[in-house]
């Protein structure tokens, strides 16, 4: 589930996870 309100970077950096689903890899 990612945040709207987050940035991309929060979303996987804040929860500390890796970034395997592409989550933050939009950025």
């Amino acid at each position: 589930m990612k945040m709207d309100l987050s940035p991309c970077a929060n979303g996987c950096g804040f929860f500390g996870m890796v970034d395997t689903r592409n989550m933050c890899s939009k950025c």
